[in-house]
């Protein structure tokens, strides 16, 4: 594990879509890509090269903007009633952090952030996922 200084999370997230092979794993309660097409084009990319993306966000009726961004890139959103864990990874490494995908979390908020790039530590978010995400998706 390695500690990520603030203003450097959302470049590490985006180098975890850029560098992916295989498939990618989004956990963000909250989306927002308005102003933020850089993440937007980094997803569109991955999914052009057959980059398998599960994205899971908050269920929440008010929270149906993050839902709608998410569609419109041709990904069906895993929703989680309560979720509020932000974490982010691939087949090669992972980011665990504060930081929702949202701009105002980009470019004005004081984030936390860590990679992981063991085996390990891969195994164990997607551990996390599987046990305590994926038994609370609403149908």
């Amino acid at each position: 594990m390695k500690i990520i200084p603030p203003y450097q999370i959302s470049s590490e997230i985006l180098n975890l879509i850029n560098q992916s092979d295989k498939y990618i794993v989004l956990v963000s309660p909250y989306v927002n890509f308005r102003n933020w097409g850089g993440i937007k084009q980094e997803i569109e990319k991955a999914i052009q090269r057959g980059v398998k993306i599960e994205f899971i966000t908050r269920y929440d009726v008010d929270n149906n903007k993050s839902w709608k961004q998410i569609e419109a890139l041709g990904i069906k959103p895993k929703l989680v009633k309560n979720l509020h864990a932000k974490l982010y990874f691939n087949e090669k490494n992972g980011i665990v952090t504060s930081m929702n995908l949202l701009t105002s979390s980009n470019l004005s908020a004081i984030e936390f952030g860590a990679i992981y790039d063991t085996k390990e530590e891969i195994q164990e978010l997607k551990y996390f996922v599987k046990q305590f995400l994926v038994p609370h998706f609403e149908t």
